[in-house]
């Protein structure tokens, strides 16, 4: 019987260690903004260097810089004088949830929530929202473009 159970215990370690680290996943959710576009990427390699401290561009030169450095696909076309692009990453875990609020005197709040493990990675979202209603990104102000 002791022998069983030190087997049963030998062949579930080694299944353990063949086994592939899932995959994390990565929820957006925003309210009171206008969403246009948004990319969530659950697990990638990339350092995110390129992220900005504000968490949002609001320039094309900046837009594209991030872009091509983060993605493959074709950059998508931005009315700078509308819209942000906001920039949220995380470290990827087993689940990673971001939300932006916008509360009533236009600051979008961002929150990360994540579940504890040993990160394989990186997570992001970019999202193009309407600028209107929106004054601050937690603490950065949005300036009028003229």
């Amino acid at each position: 019987m002791l022998r069983d159970l030190c087997a049963t215990i030998v062949c579930v370690c080694i299944l353990g260690l063949m086994a592939e680290p899932a995959l994390g996943v990565t929820h957006f959710s925003p309210k009171g903004i206008k969403v246009r576009k948004t990319w969530v990427v659950d697990q990638t390699n990339l350092a995110l260097k390129e992220a900005p401290a504000s968490r949002f561009i609001d320039n094309q030169e900046s837009f594209a810089k991030l872009w091509k450095a983060w993605r493959t696909d074709e950059l998508p076309k931005v009315d700078f004088s509308k819209e942000i692009v906001l920039v949220l990453t995380a470290g990827e875990n087993a689940s990673v949830q971001i939300d932006a609020v916008l509360d009533k005197n236009g600051v979008l709040a961002i929150t990360t929530l994540s579940t504890e493990r040993v990160s394989f990675g990186n997570t992001y979202v970019l999202a193009i929202v309407e600028k209107d209603g929106i004054k601050e990104v937690g603490k950065a102000p949005l300036l009028e473009i003229k």
